[in-house]
């Protein structure tokens, strides 16, 4: 593992030379210069990309794995999405295998987890051992981790309860320089009448959303129809509320699936969402690559979509943190 703080043998030959020079003029040898803080540590949080960049990319469903799907876009994602569940308080390994790879892959990390119980119990220390542990895990990758306690909360339990888990976690996750703590709420908070600012979790580093074009058929007369929706009115008060709030936000899932009448409207929207997320100053865009619990029909990219993101994400305000 490479570590940031490893001197370089230049570094050392240079030090041993200082302070044989030092020594023969009588006098102490100067302090060693500090290691140069990594790039993706200076701006307000890990991996912050800065004004007029974006980080961009995708999860990855199981149609596909991520070294085939960048292999066809001709470069790597500037993020990647992971989803676990809580399975056994072992599991921190194989986050940190994947946050690994990642960044070994020059990938930002976003990883999302369920929780081995309720907020409240998180919130009042019992998974302390489990939370230590992912914490350290995910805290000795050399780059940077957004990391998710329970993402898209919504109806399972209470606002209160959510605030007081990341309230709890925050201080054990920011031991580690390189975590940044990442709600990622989801978009119906907004569209659905909850009081937002019940959600608001102080501690976060930055914040996610959850939110897509919802439109998936010409038949208005569908049970389930929903109309085509631009990413202004997706994001918008997604937006207003980080700024009240001081976050920088980014879109941890979106998609748009093909509008199969009208060659070209989906590849544009997602040119559009980039553009938009841009002007707005938003850190990511993360793509739901996938067709997992997706009723309605696929998100996956193909044709005009997928050679649109291929487009986007070559651009150069798309940028790699590592």
């Amino acid at each position: 593992m490479t570590d940031d703080n490893t001197p370089s043998r230049r570094s050392i030959l240079l030090g041993g030379a200082a302070a044989l020079g030092a020594a023969g003029l009588g006098l102490l040898p100067a302090a060693p210069a500090a290691a140069a803080t990594p790039w993706w540590r200076r701006g307000r949080f890990p991996g912050d990309p800065g004004n007029g960049k974006i980080v961009y990319g995708s999860s990855m469903g199981p149609q596909q794995t991520v070294p085939d799907f960048e292999k066809g876009i001709g470069t790597t994602l500037g993020c990647h999405r992971s989803y676990f569940k809580y399975v056994h308080d072992e599991q921190w390994r194989d986050m940190r295998r994947v946050a690994l790879d990642d960044i070994n892959n020059h990938r930002v990390p976003v990883i999302s987890t369920k929780l081995p119980g309720p907020w409240q119990e998180v919130a009042d220390g019992k998974h302390d051992g489990w939370l230590r542990n992912v914490a350290a895990g995910l805290g000795s990758v050399p780059g940077p981790v957004w990391f998710c306690l329970h993402h898209e909360p919504r109806g399972e339990q209470t606002p209160a309860a959510y605030r007081a888990m990341y309230k709890h976690a925050a201080p054990i996750l920011h031991r580690f320089p390189n975590i940044a703590v990442t709600p990622i709420l989801n978009g119906w908070i907004w569209q659905g009448g909850d009081d937002v600012e019940a959600w608001h979790i102080p501690e976060a580093d930055l914040i996610g959303v959850d939110d897509y074009n919802p439109w998936w058929t010409y038949d208005t007369t569908e049970p389930n129809y929903r109309p085509w929706k631009t990413p202004e009115r997706i994001w918008g008060e997604p937006i207003a509320t980080c700024r009240r709030w001081g976050k920088p936000l980014f879109v941890a899932e979106y998609g748009v699936r093909y509008a199969y009448r009208e060659p070209g409207r989906s590849a544009a929207w997602l040119t559009h969402a980039y553009e938009y997320a841009l002007e707005q100053g938003l850190v990511a865009l993360s793509y739901f690559n996938s067709g997992v619990e997706s009723p309605n029909g696929t998100w996956v990219l193909d044709g005009e979509r997928l050679d649109t993101f291929k487009n986007l994400i070559h651009r150069p305000e798309s940028v790699h943190m590592i």
